[in-house]
Order: structure tokens, then C-alpha cells, then sequence
């Protein structure tokens, strides 16, 4: 599934399958040289993924999910991430929770 214009489709894999596929208008992404944003008509792009807190904008919302260390590949309106473990959540203080566990645990 390819988002429409304007949308990104965001799609979070880890061992277990897929932990989040979904819609949004932009994301952002803790990788190991730092933060980035993703929006729409983003250059393709493959990075290391550090082990934290992403967040992504859907119907004017910030929803949030932790996720430890991987690969993010960026291509053609698709965010994808390869990950070992994911959670999302429903809070940013839960999110926060779940991200310094995985923070902990990238090498």
C-alpha cells in the first residue's frame, strides 16, 4: 500500500512480523548520526536506525513508538523500518518509557 499525495506510508517490521503499518504526513527518526525527519517527496535514503523514540503526524495527531536498533530504508513515499523490537504506545511519557529501555540495549 503507497500513500497518497501528501502521505507517507509507514511500516515498522521486527522479528515477530509486522508491528505497525500505517498512513501519516511525516515522521521522525533516531538514527545513529542523529534525528531526522521524513516528509513527503523525501530523497531515498538508507540508515542505521539507533535504538529510541519515533514519532509521526496522522490526521494532525503525533502518535509515538519505541524501537530498538535496525535499518530505516526511505523510498518512493515508503518509510520502512527493520527492526528486532517495537512498541508503540498510547502517551509520550509511556513512549519515553519504552524508548530508554532501547536506548539501553543499541550497541
Amino acid at each position: 500500500m503507497t500513500g497518497v499525495a501528501g502521505e507517507l506510508q509507514l511500516r515498522i517490521v521486527t522479528l515477530s512480523g509486522a508491528a505497525l503499518d500505517t498512513l501519516c504526513e511525516s515522521v521522525r527518526l533516531p538514527l545513529v548520526t542523529g534525528s531526522a525527519s521524513v516528509y513527503p517527496g523525501h530523497a531515498p535514503m538508507l540508515a542505521l536506525l539507533a535504538g529510541g523514540m519515533i514519532r509521526w503526524r496522522h490526521d494532525g495527531e503525533i502518535r509515538y513508538a519505541a524501537v530498538s536498533s535496525g535499518a530505516v530504508e526511505v523510498r518512493d513515499g515508503r518509510v520502512a523500518l527493520l527492526v528486532d523490537e517495537a512498541q508503540t504506545a498510547q502517551s509520550l511519557e509511556e513512549a519515553r518509557q519504552y524508548a530508554a529501555r532501547f536506548e539501553k540495549t543499541t550497541p
